[in-house]
């Protein structure tokens, strides 16, 4: 009898380890698929070689999901900051599009590194440079040096030159041209201005401050217009955002999925007890408490909702029968998988306590 009952420890403990390392490996997979790693931008803004200091701050803006100087990302997805050039900073962001912008000061000149835009990976850390040079302040004409910097990160395949770039001004030339992302030069005459897109379907469009306003004679300024691919591109609809399964059940510890559809390209998704920006448009997560759970996605300024029934009981979870639940407990195959771990912890004492000699005694005369 007693060599009975060890080698139905050690067959018990044999399970039971196998569980639990099969529980913590659903776990934190789901985990790091989950959240992906916060990406890290050191922005550098310097004087040329030569170039007087202006003896004025100029003040930088960076767009990215999260932007921020603390350390981790935050909730914003614009960042402005005064700089004195000559200084460095780490901006710290979700992985997503992102660019850099410097405003402009009355008799300099800048140039971006091709690191000011683009779109950060998780993890991934990148450096922007941005040079700022004294030009002559006499009379004569002013220059306006336009960028076109195009994102495709949602099915978009169009360059920079597949766009037509339009500048309204006083003696403008040249008035139209394709887009560059090395910048293009443009001569004009003092007065008001403004730079633009002719043809951006199925691409959003933003643009930088000095891309409109009024210039001086001897002035130098730099407009960056940014194109952002919506989606619709590759056959995917911008609108409405909606999550689906609108609705599903669940038992406790099994991986569910949402998929977001429409809005984009940005997915920010809410649960009960966490937070996950910039996620992409499907989510997957562990159910972890019993009862009705909503799960929110946010892109484009729309909200949808998806509403989880989690409950214990019979079923599959990862591929593994969790049986019916424990009596009495209400509980399904997860805390019968924890009973077990125990039991190894105890060498099988655990469980022999919990279920009482008479039980073992049953099981071991059958």
């Amino acid at each position: 009898m007693i060599r009975t009952i060890t080698r139905f420890s050690i067959i018990l403990a044999a399970f039971a380890a196998i569980a639990v390392a099969l529980m913590l490996g659903s776990v934190f997979v789901t985990e790091a698929e989950a959240q992906a790693p916060a990406a890290n931008l050191i922005v550098s803004v310097q004087l040329a070689s030569g170039s007087a200091h202006p003896g004025t701050q100029a003040t930088v803006t960076v767009s990215g999901a999260g932007v921020s100087l603390g350390g981790s990302p935050g909730p914003s997805n614009t960042l402005q900051y005064s700089t004195n050039f000559n200084d460095t900073k780490v901006v710290t962001m979700w992985p997503s599009s992102y660019s850099v912008s410097v405003a402009s000061v009355s008799g300099y000149i800048y140039s971006y590194s091709s690191s000011c835009f683009g779109t950060m990976n998780s993890g991934e850390t990148r450096t922007c440079t941005v040079t700022a040079t004294k030009t002559g302040t006499g009379s004569g004409s002013a220059q306006l040096i336009v960028y076109t910097n195009v994102i495709n990160n949602s099915g978009g395949s169009l360059q920079p030159n597949d766009f037509t770039i339009v500048v309204s001004g006083n003696n403008v030339n040249p008035a139209s041209f394709r887009g560059q992302s090395g910048g293009t030069t443009v001569s004009l005459n003092s007065g008001t201005y403004s730079a633009d897109i002719l043809n951006a379907v199925n691409y959003t469009r933003s643009r930088s401050n000095d891309c409109s306003g009024s210039i001086s004679s001897g002035e130098i300024r730099t407009c960056v217009i940014t194109l952002d691919d919506m989606g619709s591109v590759a056959g995917i609809s911008t609108s409405p955002l909606t999550c689906t399964p609108s609705r599903q059940s669940a038992l406790l510890g099994q991986t569910i999925s949402f998929v977001a559809t429409g809005g984009g390209p940005v997915y920010n998704w809410a649960t009960a007890n966490r937070v996950y920006l910039n996620a992409g448009s499907r989510l997957n997560i562990v159910q972890e408490g019993a009862g009705t759970h909503t799960v929110l996605v946010t892109s484009n300024q729309e909200t949808a909702v998806c509403v989880v029934d989690a409950f214990a009981g019979t079923g599959a979870v990862k591929g593994i029968s969790t049986g019916p639940g424990l009596p009495n407990t209400g509980m399904g195959g997860s805390l019968a998988l924890t009973l077990l771990a125990l039991a190894v912890i105890g060498g099988g004492a655990v469980f022999m306590g919990m279920v009482g000699r008479r039980g073992i005694s049953a099981i071991l005369s059958r």
